[in-house]
């Protein structure tokens, strides 16, 4: 992962390319957005072009990070970005429409009709692709946190068996003890 700082404020941006080299990272200073795979920069930088995630920073509350900011507060907003970024193109593939007043699914031309607690169980693991949904987040989302692991089992192989032979591949995966989640690639 290439990441481009853009800032005018050198030393700050050198300070941080520093600690992103130190944790392994592929970072540096530059003046264009070209080649990276992230950019973090100043809140006042137009990033309208970009077809890459980026990651705003400033002294007041509108951007992704308020200055001072921690390094572990960039590594992990760097890390979401990678991730909700693989897994956003792999999604890409497959057109998905959410038709919630009729808890339809649409998957490329195919509607896959659900039920309430099946379609708010996908829609939850589609929206946190590629992160980890705790069970407890589970609960609360689809059964007003009165569900249990059995149901949950039972309503994840129901959405399973109508999406995934759409997909054509495995898209729904258990993480032992701690929830489900969702990957397209």
């Amino acid at each position: 992962m290439r990441i481009n700082i853009i800032s005018q404020d050198k030393i700050f941006s050198r300070l941080r390319e520093c600690e992103l080299k130190r944790g392994k990272y592929d970072a540096t200073v530059s003046s264009s957005k070209n080649g990276a795979s992230v950019v973090i920069c100043d809140l006042d930088t137009d990033v309208s072009d970009l077809t890459v995630p980026s990651i705003t920073f400033s002294f007041d509350g509108n951007s992704d990070l308020v200055r001072p900011f921690s390094i572990d507060d960039l590594v992990a907003l760097l890390e979401s970005k990678r991730i909700n970024s693989s897994a956003k193109k792999a999604m890409s593939q497959h057109i998905t429409v959410f038709e919630g007043d009729s808890y339809t699914l649409r998957i490329d031309d195919t509607a896959v009709a659900m039920t309430k607690q099946e379609y708010l169980l996908f829609e939850l693991l589609y929206e946190n692709a590629g992160k980890t949904v705790s069970k407890k987040e589970i609960f609360d989302r689809v059964w007003n946190g009165l569900g249990n692991d059995n149901k949950l089992r039972v309503y994840i192989k129901y959405v399973r068996e109508k999406t995934e032979p759409i997909y054509k591949k495995r898209i729904i995966f258990s993480v032992r003890d701690r929830g489900y989640l969702i990957k397209f690639d």
